[in-house]
């Protein structure tokens, strides 16, 4: 469950770095290995990158740093090579970053990215999409730019029964027509929104919602190497919705997955979906992975190729390392051509509460190979999540993103 999921329920009631590690962990079919490695324990939410830089939204650890920042990290090397300056109002609770467009020159790149930000205590209460610009190349190093701002409608707060804003926007993805679906993982919907952010509600289903949260024991990394048990009490009571949304070219649909019990990934037509004259509450959705503990349960994102638009692959991470899932967090994906699911990687080292997925695009085109790159999330160890903790921290260091590769058919 993402950070400021727990504030926006509390106020609702609601690779050339490529370090390959061996996999002794589970019979694997693909091994994992660390793209980039903070030397710092803390917090990462959501993930993206183009052909040379990775970004992320990171919540600091106490004496680690004391502001939460968008952090960029060279792909080449896996070395941290700037931040996005805050907006003038500053970060609240960045959870989603995704880049919208890019152009590698050399060892350079430049391009733009929106980053979501969401939630603030009444009464200045919001969720903002930013829109920036940003360049780096080796020599003159990174630099980036607010490029415009976007405030989202809010959701009142119950009893209202009419859904008018948004409550927590999980995830977003742009279409390659510029339109952007955004999931709602407190309200249990999905939404539309036009290049200026211009939104309207596109789907709600009652398996998108939250629900109530069960303690989860579970494996996460310890102190100067191995693992631990833990313990997860959430604070607010709440698992949320859906989270992570994607598009999947080989069959046109949009496509999602459910965090609360006992989860579900699901898919819908692309053009269904996007059409505003049916109504919100009459849309249909396809069952791809049915609502399983241990598998769609947990889920913290998804992701498809578009870098290889044949592909019929649905990426998606499971984030608790429970009893229901082996003991251990995983990546799997499904083939929505013929709903074979995999596991292509499981590990509580190279994965820790894993709090998004995506698939990079490939640093040498033609090769059909799927490049995935998961941040390591240790939503376990947040002490304002994990009511055992007494609200204090306690992330491992190295902080990791982990990746894998695949066959993309």
């Amino acid at each position: 469950m993402k950070r400021s999921m727990l504030l926006m329920l509390a106020l609702t009631l609601f690779g050339c770095n490529n370090v390959p590690f061996a996999a002794n962990e589970s019979a694997l079919l693909d091994n994992g290995y660390v793209i980039a490695s903070y030397p710092n324990g803390f917090e990462m939410d959501g993930i993206a990158g183009d052909k040379r830089l990775l970004f992320t939204n990171v919540v600091p650890s106490p004496g680690v740093g004391t502001h939460v920042t968008v952090t960029a990290a060279s792909r080449l090397t896996g070395v941290p090579v700037g931040e996005l300056p805050p907006p003038p109002s500053g970060w609240f609770a960045p959870t989603g970053v995704e880049v919208l467009s890019y152009a590698t020159h050399g060892l350079g790149t430049s391009g733009e990215l929106l980053v979501t930000d969401n939630g603030a205590l009444p009464p200045n209460a919001h969720i903002v999409v930013y829109k920036y610009g940003y360049a780096y190349d080796p020599i003159n190093g990174f630099s980036a730019h607010l490029l415009a701002t976007y405030p989202l409608p809010m959701q009142p707060p119950p009893p209202i029964s009419t859904i008018s804003g948004f409550g927590f926007v999980s995830d977003l993805f742009t279409l390659s027509s510029g339109t952007s679906v955004l999931t709602d993982a407190l309200v249990g919907a999905i939404w539309s929104c036009d290049v200026a952010f211009s939104c309207q509600l596109l789907m709600v289903d009652p398996d998108f919602g939250p629900a109530p949260a069960s303690p989860i024991n579970g494996v996460g990394r310890a102190q100067g190497g191995g693992t631990q048990p833990y313990t997860l009490v959430l604070t607010v009571g709440l698992s949320p919705g859906i989270v992570g949304v994607t598009h999947v070219a080989a069959t046109d649909e949009v496509c999602t997955a459910r965090t609360a019990l006992a989860g579900g990934v699901f898919c819908m037509d692309r053009a269904q979906l996007l059409d505003t004259s049916v109504s919100p509450y009459s849309k249909t959705k396809r069952v791809v992975v049915p609502p399983q503990l241990g598998l769609s349960d947990g889920g913290h994102g998804v992701a498809a190729d578009r870098w290889h638009p044949s592909s019929p692959w649905l990426y998606w991470v499971r984030s608790y390392s429970d009893a229901a899932g082996g003991g251990f967090n995983a990546i799997h994906r499904v083939n929505l051509l013929t709903l074979e699911v995999q596991n292509i990687l499981q590990s509580n080292t190279l994965l820790d509460f894993s709090t998004g997925v995506t698939v990079l695009p490939p640093l040498i085109d033609g090769p059909p190979f799927t490049n995935l790159a998961v941040p390591m999330g240790q939503e376990e160890y947040n002490g304002a999540l994990n009511q055992v903790l007494n609200g204090v921290n306690r992330y491992v260091s190295p902080t990791l993103i982990t990746g894998v590769t695949t066959y993309s058919n």
